[in-house]
C-alpha cells in the first residue's frame, strides 16, 4: 500500500489528526523497571472496541473461530478507495530497551477479490503518512489464505531506536491496522504491543483522593494513591452494601483533611448525602453539613422527648411517613392522614445541641409521583435537655426534593467547602453548619463541575446557557451572581474546569469529553492538548506545578473508568494509576498530605434560610408555617 492511497479527503485528514485513543497497561507501581509492559488496550476487541478509532466499514464479530471473536475490518464501495482501518495511540515508557508485537488474523472473501490495494499492521506518527515501522504488510500479489493466523515479531534493534525517537520527541504514536479491498475483509483479534524498558515518573508534590468500588462486595470507597501509581490506600468504606453512594471527594488545600459525601446517615439528616471530614489516614470522621454525624449520637448533649402535630397540606390520601428531628437517636413513624387532617406525633431521644439551636425537622415520604422525598422545616423550638418540649403545629406541604451534596470544592484558606445541593451552589463553614447558605445566587438547577479559584473567590462551573442544548463554562465570584458564559472557540459541552494553579486559566474537557482544552484568561484563548476516539475524559485534576494532570477515562457508556495521569507540556506521556475499571473523581493535594489535627468542629449553628435560594411553590392553597423554611427544590 503506498502513500497515495493513505491519504483521505480534508475532512477524514482531520479526523485522523485528532484521533486519540491512549493505550497502556498499568505501570510497574513505585519502580523505574518495566517488563513486558502491555501498552495495547483492549487488543482482544472484548469491551465494544473501546480505545480503537475505526475508520471505513467496520463491524464488531464475536464467533469468527477465534476464541474472543475480534474486529472485522470490511471495506466497501462506500469507503474511500476501499480502505478502512482501526487504530489507537499507544503510549510507551520513558526508555524503551525491547519491544515485540503479536496478534491474529483472518481473511475471508465476500465474492471475486478485486481492487487489493494491500494489508498493513504499522506504527505511525501520523496516521494520513507511511509507517515509521512495518509491523506486518501483505501487498499486491502476495498470498492470501483463509485460515485463522498467529502473527508473532520482535523488534529489530533499529526499530525499537525508531521507537524510542519518536516517543523521546513527544510525538504520538498509533498502532494502525488497514485494509484495502473489495469483496475481502479480515478479522484481528489479540493484539499486543509489549516493551521492556524503565518509566521515569516525575517528583510531584501531593497525592490523589478518587473514590473506588470493591468487587466483591459492591461498597464504594474512599482512597488516595501517590501519582506514580503505587498500590492505593482505602481510607474509608460505605457500610452499605444495597446501593451504597459516594457522589464525591476533595483536599482540603493544606492537605490535613479530605471531604466527601455520602449517603449512609440519609435518614438523619435534611440532605440525602452530606458532606464528611476525615484525615489523610481515614481517622477523625466528622459530618461537615448538618453535623453532629449521627453515629456517633448522642455526642455528650442531654436529651428531651419533642411532641407536637402535623397538619397535612400536601397529599390527599392517608400514608405512612417518617419525621426526623435533628439530633434523635432515629426517625419516628407517623401515618399522615388525608388532606387538612392532623396527626400527634412523639419523638423521644432527642439531643439538645445548645442554648439558641433551632433544630430541624425532615419528613421522609413517597406517595404520588414522589419516591424517596424530603422535605425540610425549621423547627422553632429551643430543645431543652432532660424535658419534654411542645413544638407545636408542623404544616407538611408535600415537597419532593432530593438533596445530594456534590460537586466538593474548598474555599482556598480551607474555612468553607462549597459543593452543589441539587444543582444549586451552596456553602458550608469547614468547622461544621447545617444547611449552610448559597455560594452564589442563580436561579439554575443544571450547576455541575463547581471549582473554586486557588488564589481568590473567582468560581467555574458549567452549566447549560439560556438558548443553547450543550453546557459550557461560566465565570463568577462567590457572594456574586451567576456569572457569564467564557467563549471557548467553537467547540461544545465544555465542562470539568480545573485550575491552573495560579488562576491564570484552566484545563477543561469539550465535545462530551472527547477533548481535553487549556484556556487562558489573559489571551481568551484556548488550545487542544489531546483528544480520544472511543472513550472520554471526566473529573479533570491538575497537581500543585500545574504540570500534570489526573483525569478520569471512561468508555463511552461509562460503565468502565480509570485514573490518569497526563503530563500538559507533552500530552504523549501518559500512564494509568488504576485498572480495575471502578475508580473516578480524582483530587489531587496542593501539598503533601500531613496528619495535622483538622479543624475543630464547631457547635453547630442553624442557619435560618440560604442566601437567595429561590423557595419552591407550595401546594396550591397551602400556607407554610412561620417557623419553615426550604431548602432549594429538586424534583424527580
Amino acid at each position: 500500500m503506498n502513500r497515495q492511497t493513505m491519504r483521505r479527503g480534508a475532512a477524514l485528514v482531520a479526523f485522523l489528526l485528532l484521533v486519540v485513543a491512549v493505550a497502556a497497561s498499568q505501570a510497574q507501581a513505585g519502580s523505574g523497571a518495566v517488563a513486558a509492559q502491555e501498552t495495547v488496550r483492549n487488543g482482544g476487541f472484548d469491551q465494544g472496541e473501546t480505545a480503537w478509532g475505526k475508520v471505513g466499514s467496520l463491524t464488531s464479530s464475536t464467533n469468527e473461530g477465534n476464541p474472543g471473536g475480534g474486529m472485522r475490518i470490511w471495506p466497501s464501495i462506500l469507503d474511500q478507495n476501499n480502505l478502512s482501518y482501526v487504530a489507537q495511540q499507544i503510549h510507551l515508557p520513558t526508555t524503551i530497551s525491547a519491544a515485540s508485537f503479536n496478534y491474529s488474523y483472518h481473511f475471508e472473501a465476500q465474492g471475486s477479490l478485486t481492487n487489493f490495494g494491500g494489508y498493513r499492521v504499522g506504527i505511525y506518527t501520523d496516521l494520513t503518512q507511511a509507517p515509521i515501522i512495518t509491523l506486518h504488510e501483505i501487498t499486491n500479489g502476495g498470498q492470501i489464505d483463509f485460515t485463522w493466523h498467529i502473527f508473532p515479531k520482535t523488534l529489530s534493534a533499529g526499530e525499537v531506536t525508531t521507537l524510542q525517537n519518536a516517543n523521546g520527541a513527544g510525538q504520538p504514536i498509533f498502532l494502525a491496522i488497514s485494509l484495502q479491498a473489495a469483496n475481502l475483509s479480515v478479522t484481528v483479534d489479540n493484539v499486543s504491543l509489549s516493551v521492556d524498558g524503565a518509566m521515569a515518573y516525575p517528583t510531584v508534590t501531593g497525592e490523589i483522593a478518587f473514590l473506588g468500588q470493591n468487587a466483591s462486595n459492591n461498597n464504594t470507597t474512599v482512597n488516595r494513591i501517590k501519582p506514580d501509581g503505587s498500590p492505593p490506600q482505602t481510607l474509608w468504606t460505605h457500610p452499605d452494601t444495597i446501593d451504597p453512594h459516594i457522589y464525591d471527594v476533595a483536599w482540603k488545600p493544606d492537605a490535613t483533611e479530605t471531604a466527601f459525601s455520602s449517603d449512609h446517615e440519609f435518614g438523619y439528616s435534611a440532605f440525602h448525602a452530606d458532606i464528611y471530614g476525615m484525615d489523610p489516614n481515614g481517622g477523625n470522621l466528622r459530618r461537615i453539613s448538618n453535623p453532629p454525624q449521627h453515629s456517633s449520637w448522642p455526642n455528650g448533649h442531654a436529651t428531651s422527648t419533642d411532641t407536637g402535630k402535623i397538619l397535612n397540606r400536601g397529599v390527599s390520601f392517608p400514608a405512612p411517613f417518617l419525621i426526623y428531628f435533628e439530633g434523635a437517636k432515629e426517625p419516628v413513624g407517623v401515618s399522615m392522614p388525608t388532606f387538612d387532617g392532623e396527626v400527634s406525633f412523639t419523638a423521644p431521644d432527642v439531643e439538645d445541641l445548645g442554648v439558641g439551636v433551632l433544630q430541624f425537622v425532615v419528613f421522609h415520604w413517597s406517595g404520588d409521583q414522589c419516591t424517596n422525598g424530603k422535605e425540610y422545616h425549621v423547627a422553632a423550638v429551643d430543645v431543652q435537655g432532660g424535658g419534654t418540649v411542645d413544638v407545636g403545629t408542623l404544616t407538611f406541604d408535600g415537597l419532593c426534593n432530593h438533596y445530594n451534596a456534590g460537586d466538593i470544592s474548598w474555599k482556598r484558606d480551607g474555612s468553607q467547602v462549597g459543593f452543589l445541593l441539587g444543582g444549586i451552589p451552596q456553602k458550608v463553614k469547614s468547622s461544621g453548619e447545617a444547611i449552610g447558605s448559597q455560594l452564589f445566587a442563580g436561579t439554575h438547577f443544571s450547576n455541575s463541575d463547581l471549582a473554586w479559584s486557588p488564589v481568590d473567590d473567582r468560581i467555574l462551573y458549567s452549566r447549560w446557557r439560556d438558548g443553547t442544548a450543550n453546557p459550557t463554562i461560566f465565570l463568577t465570584n462567590a457572594g456574586s451572581d451567576g456569572g457569564s458564559a467564557l467563549s471557548i472557540d467553537n467547540q461544545n459541552t465544555h465542562g470539568n474546569p480545573a485550575w491552573l494553579p495560579d488562576g491564570s486559566g484552566f484545563l477543561f474537557t469539550y465535545n462530551d469529553g472527547a477533548a481535553i482544552g487549556k484556556y487562558t484568561f489573559a489571551t481568551g484563548q484556548s488550545t487542544m492538548l489531546v483528544q480520544f476516539y472511543g472513550e472520554k475524559a471526566d473529573n479533570l485534576s491538575l497537581s500543585p506545578d500545574g504540570q500534570y494532570l489526573v483525569f478520569e477515562r471512561q468508555n463511552i457508556d461509562a460503565s468502565r473508568r480509570d485514573l490518569w495521569v497526563m503530563n500538559v507540556a507533552q500530552p504523549n506521556e501518559q500512564w494509568a494509576l488504576t485498572s480495575d475499571g471502578r475508580s473516578g473523581n480524582p483530587d489531587w493535594s496542593r501539598q503533601n498530605p500531613t496528619s495535622a489535627t483538622p479543624t475543630p468542629m464547631a457547635t453547630p449553628t442553624q442557619t435560618p434560610a440560604p442566601e437567595v435560594t429561590p423557595t419552591p411553590t407550595p401546594t396550591p392553597g397551602a400556607t407554610p408555617p412561620t417557623q419553615s423554611v426550604y431548602l432549594p427544590g429538586v424534583m424527580r
